[in-house]
């Protein structure tokens, strides 16, 4: 379970919302194409999350795909959302148990 929701996520998370959003959006220009991955990404969350949750998502994403934008490297960002959804797995094992 840890592997599929902390490492292969991240992985496909950054692919879709960083890596073809950009590329996708790329000709209507940079912000346009940073604001339809981020926003996808905040959507993507929707069900699971509460609005102050959302918005920390939102302003994440708009960091990750304004890296990925400017250096159009996905590895960094597949390493800082795995580390991000191994902490946040490991503060709710720890308030379970």
């Amino acid at each position: 379970m840890i592997i599929s929701t902390v490492i292969i996520n991240s992985v496909f998370e950054e692919v879709v919302e960083a890596g073809y959003f950009i590329h996708t959006f790329s000709r209507f220009g940079m912000w346009s194409a940073i604001l339809a991955g981020a926003l996808l990404r905040m959507f993507y969350h929707l069900p699971l999350m509460r609005m102050e949750a959302l918005l920390g998502i939102l302003a994440t994403a708009l960091m990750f795909e304004y890296a990925y934008w400017r250096w159009r490297q996905l590895w960094p960002l597949v390493l800082a959302h795995t580390l991000r959804n191994l902490y946040f797995y490991l503060i709710a094992i720890h308030h379970a148990a």
